[in-house]
């Protein structure tokens, strides 16, 4: 496990994704999709754990796409 604060992305009310820092109170960024925050999640966490929480409170952890 990392020590550095995981990252999640959460769904908004008003229909857009918020990538936020565990313990921060600003998200990092917004988008218009899940799938989008969740790549710019991944690709922006270094070597934190990205956990996805979708609008049915189900959670998962993003793999990383391989290079």
């Amino acid at each position: 496990m990392s020590s550095n604060p995981p990252v999640h992305v959460l769904p908004h009310r008003l229909g857009t994704w918020f990538v936020q820092r565990e313990g921060d109170h600003e998200p990092l960024s917004e988008h218009g999709s899940e799938t989008a925050a969740e790549l710019a999640a991944t690709r922006d966490a270094g070597a934190a754990e990205v956990i996805v929480h979708d609008r049915y409170a189900r959670v998962h952890v993003a793999r990383r796409a391989e290079v």
